[in-house]
């Protein structure tokens, strides 16, 4: 049976195998939608004929299979990209730089939108608990501020954290940051906000120079 898209079940295999066993999000075709989809109404039409002229049942039964089969393909690639996608997300949250090239329009949305969450999120609840504070609005908050008046003379505030933003003069492999986060890995004219610290290591080492 000819195919009428670019899509068959051998290379949507050969798709989540190689998200599977490559770290990074792969490089997609920009019309991959339109061709799973005409790959699909393809196999389906086919099925339906098959049916309605009553033709070999083990035939139609193998077309059907294949089907429900390129279906869990399918789910399975978008949700391992969906969990890089999300990890991206976290370390674009934390040093503001990944790499988007290989995400589709819709990706790159997502990608987007999950960053601004966690960005809101990582000002109010990181900042705030690494200031001695309760975020804002929580029901301890509120609790603490109706029984006790703040005391600013009773309370010694930790250190603020502050980033700076560096660009990267020579390559920097993956390291673990302050919190033991993955960062990097980074190549000469990438750029990234950085702990103080970190920043000023790199900087001393003539490994980036501050922007």
């Amino acid at each position: 049976m000819g195919e009428d898209s670019a899509i068959t079940f051998e290379s949507l295999y050969n798709l989540v195998r190689n998200e599977k066993v490559n770290e990074a999000i792969q490089k997609l075709s920009p019309d991959i939608h339109s061709e799973i989809i005409s790959y699909l109404n393809t196999k389906i039409s086919i099925y339906k004929d098959a049916k309605a002229k009553n033709l070999n049942p083990d035939e139609a039964e193998k077309i059907r299979t294949q089907i429900v089969s390129a279906r869990k393909l399918i789910k399975e690639i978008y949700e391992r990209r969906e969990r890089k996608i999300l990890q991206l997300a976290i370390n674009k949250s934390r040093i503001r730089k990944v790499d988007e090239t290989t995400l589709l329009t819709h990706e790159r949305m997502l990608l987007d939108e999950v960053t601004e969450i966690l960005d809101t999120y990582r000002k109010d609840i990181l900042l705030s608990l690494v200031n001695a504070k309760l975020p804002s609005g929580s029901p301890q908050q509120e609790k603490k501020e109706a029984a006790e008046p703040e005391e600013e003379d009773m309370v010694q505030e930790a250190e603020e954290v502050i980033l700076i933003e560096v660009k990267f003069t020579k390559p920097v492999p993956k390291f673990l940051g302050k919190e033991a986060e993955v960062l990097g890995p980074f190549n000469p004219g990438d750029t990234a906000k950085l702990d103080k610290d970190i920043a000023n290591i790199l900087i001393t080492k003539e490994h980036a120079i501050k922007i």
